[in-house]
This record gives structure tokens, C-alpha cells and sequence, in this order.
């Protein structure tokens, strides 16, 4: 039965065994695997124990009285209220100004 083989496709069958695609062997999906898992020098992690939210409100409600922050997991980093980025950036969230510095983020250099 055609595309029943290690790639399950047939039209990657065909391909592969014209030897237009290159078979991945167990050995280089493992070296694949670790290589895109590895973090790198510069890049941050998911953001670490602490309360996030999507709406600033609710951060408010968590933490009354704190400042809310916008933080970016991507350059751990945060901004304040008043910076250009705050509640923009994709991948971020609100959170309250004291778990983001516990958790070991730091403002953004202002220019």
C-alpha cells in the first residue's frame, strides 16, 4: 500500500525514493530535536512562576494597590504603563510589578 512507509505520504514516498528528499533517520531527528529544544544565550523562557493575565484589569484585581507591568518573555523584560509597548507585544502579559522583578525581569532600557 502506497504512503504506508516511514513518511506516510505518498507523494513524499515517491520523492524519497527518487531520492528527492532526504530520509530522516532516527539519529538526526534526535539531533534535530536537541538542537531546536536548546535554549540559546539569548533567548528567555516561558515566563517563570507568576500570575499572568491577558486583560490589565485582572492583574489589577490580583495585586491592588501594585503597579501593573507588561512583561515579554521573549527579552525578559517589562513596560510600564507610560512605555510605547505596553499591552502590544504578542507574546506577552499583565502582571504585577513585584512578580515580574521576583521573577527576574527587568525594565526596558528607555532611549
Amino acid at each position: 500500500m502506497q504512503g504506508s512507509g516511514p513518511l506516510n505520504c505518498p507523494a513524499l514516498e515517491r520523492r524519497a525514493s527518487a531520492g528527492l528528499v532526504p530520509r530522516l533517520t532516527l539519529s538526526g531527528a534526535i539531533a534535530i530535536s536537541l538542537f531546536v529544544g536548546a535554549p540559546s544565550s539569548g533567548a528567555a523562557g516561558p515566563l517563570p512562576d507568576m500570575a499572568r493575565f491577558q486583560f490589565e484589569q485582572q492583574a489589577q484585581n490580583h495585586c491592588p494597590g501594585q503597579a501593573i507591568v507588561w512583561v515579554d518573555p521573549r527579552s525578559q523584560t517589562y513596560d510600564a504603563s507610560t512605555d510605547r509597548f505596553y499591552g502590544r507585544t504578542k507574546t506577552g502579559a499583565f502582571v504585577c510589578l513585584g512578580e515580574a522583578e521576583n521573577a527576574g525581569y527587568r525594565a526596558k532600557r528607555r532611549p
